[in-house]
């Protein structure tokens, strides 16, 4: 179940802008809202691809959803405008990053980052509680030495976590 936590930020913090230019995945996961009010991922009515090294092209699949797309991008805090080229294409420029952009960027990675160890520290917290219950018919030797297995396990979760978060901050404020 770590793992899974820390599998999910790597996710997360692969999706935050890194200033290394235009990257789909920057809007493939936006939550389009659609005329009827329900939400979609932008990858599910739109292929999306890189026009140059800043700007995207999305080629949308169904041109009634075209205005929907561009005004769900636009609201989102992307800090990213969408131009509608024709009915079923919209380019969207991939502006400059700013230093203050940059912090802001490395602030949610660390967001993200403290979410995930949280979920790591809770996961620890109930298996400990679970190796303390299963006092009767287990030595203090075999509790001791789960104890430390699982301790290690959350602390080697807890450093990959860490480390993925260096590295993006390295990565956007370069």
């Amino acid at each position: 179940k770590m793992d899974k936590f820390v599998q999910s930020s790597q996710k997360q913090l692969s999706e935050l802008r890194s200033g290394s230019g235009a990257n789909p995945s920057l809007v493939e996961n936006v939550m389009i809202t659609m005329n009827d009010d329900s939400k979609r991922p932008l990858k599910s009515l739109a292929s999306i691809v890189v026009k140059n090294p800043k700007c995207l092209t999305l080629n949308v699949f169904d041109k009634t959803t075209t205005g929907a797309i561009s005004k769900s991008i636009a609201s989102e805090d992307l800090g990213l405008n969408p131009q509608q080229i024709n009915e079923n294409s919209i380019d969207i420029p991939i502006p400059k990053m700013t230093k203050e952009m940059r912090e802001n960027v490395v602030k949610n990675a660390k967001k993200i980052a403290e979410g995930a160890k949280d979920k790591i520290r809770d996961l620890r917290r109930n298996g400990m509680t679970k190796i303390k219950a299963q006092k009767e018919g287990a030595s203090k030797d075999d509790i001791f030495h789960d104890e430390q297995v699982l301790q290690k396990l959350t602390d080697d979760m807890i450093t990959k976590i860490d480390n993925l978060v260096d590295q993006k901050e390295k990565e956007i404020m370069k």
